[in-house]
């Protein structure tokens, strides 16, 4: 069975049991999920790549802890430079092409303009940034400058697409939804089932991310695969392929015990030995597609792999002097990479085109 998955969840494990209840019209019996963290990176076979030349040409970096907080994003802007998410202030901020800062919005809350738990933020046609909030269940739109246009609730999304893929109304990825790629939300229903290639047997597996290409179609990427989905300006599938880090869905373990006290715990977890190829973003411009790839190796979040958007083949890598958590190529052609283990820094590179 092939299902989809909410961000983060690794382990998923369903108690049950019976708990004494205060006097009433009701007895209750009980459930709690149980979500959690549980994955050990394995080894990735070395792979033959193609290293393409990249320099530093400027960075900028938060030596004060007063320019980006705890950043964890970067997405490209249509004015040339980049907005960066910054999830300790759950805010965002756009630099401009030369890192000039432009403009601050947000703030942890569910007001309106505020945000908790973004999970995906994209531009429109009309330049406006465009969030998804998974807490508080709703879109945001952010006009060119910063300021409030619009929220209005969005209940089951994941990502934001094209708005191509259903003229007129908001198409996303879902949250968890069994055998579908994308939905339509607030207009007449229609869905993309996943292709019967891309097969795996638990939802947890099924984490994925997406890039928004110019050409109106995406890219789909897998956390725990190298399979690639590319699809059309309409939302229909053009093709699939793999990655060149060939690495297949994992196994999921099953869990079934009784925990002394609790009840009897079920469900699965990704097998230990997993290696997650991406857990973020892949980044694109007009015909690439730039993905960060992750691993066991020393090299892991250091490199950062380019395909055609035309043909969806390897092209090309980066192998960058530190590992990075987000990637995001400029309006003039440079690549903006984030870092943030230990001084939040942003950098951008001149890189040769494959």
């Amino acid at each position: 069975m092939r299902r989809r998955a909410r961000c983060d969840e690794t382990l998923a494990a369903v108690v049950r049991g019976s708990a004494d209840m205060p006097s009433g019209r009701f007895g209750m019996a009980w459930t709690v999920w149980i979500v959690a963290a549980s994955v050990l990176a394995g080894e990735v076979a070395a792979q033959d790549r193609r290293w393409l030349p990249v320099v530093e040409v400027a960075a900028l970096a938060d030596y004060e802890g007063t320019l980006f907080g705890y950043p964890t994003g970067l997405l490209a802007s249509p004015r040339g430079g980049f907005i960066l998410y910054d999830q300790a202030a759950e805010s965002f901020r756009e630099f401009s092409a030369t890192l000039d800062p432009l403009w601050e919005s947000g703030g942890r809350g569910a007001g309106p303009g505020e945000f908790l738990r973004p999970l995906d933020f994209e531009f429109d046609e009309d330049g406006n940034l465009l969030v998804v909030d998974e807490a508080n269940l709703r879109l945001t739109v952010l006009d060119p400058d910063g300021k409030l246009v619009d929220t209005h609730r969005l209940v089951g999304a994941r990502q934001i697409l094209p708005e191509g893929f259903h003229p007129g109304f908001r198409a996303v990825m879902p949250n968890l939804n069994m055998d579908t790629l994308w939905v339509a939300r607030d207009g007449p229903p229609r869905f993309q089932p996943m292709p019967p290639s891309v097969d795996y047997e638990n939802s947890i597996l099924g984490e994925s991310w997406t890039a928004n290409l110019k050409s109106g179609g995406a890219v789909v990427v897998f956390r725990w695969s190298g399979v690639m989905i590319w699809l059309n300006p309409d939302g229909s599938v053009r093709s699939v392929t793999e990655g060149v880090e060939p690495v297949a869905f994992p196994q999921p373990v099953l869990i079934d015990q009784e925990v002394p006290g609790v009840g009897r715990i079920w469900g699965s977890r990704v097998n230990p030995t997993a290696v997650p190829v991406t857990t973020g973003q892949p980044a694109a411009n007009a015909d690439r597609v730039y993905m960060r790839v992750l691993g066991s190796t020393e090299n892991s979040g250091k490199i950062v792999d380019v395909y055609d958007v035309g043909s969806g083949g390897y092209l090309g890598s980066y192998l960058l002097p530190h590992a990075v958590r987000s990637v995001a190529i400029l309006e003039d052609g440079r690549m903006a990479t984030l870092e943030a283990d230990f001084i939040p820094t942003v950098r951008l590179w001149s890189i040769n085109r494959p």
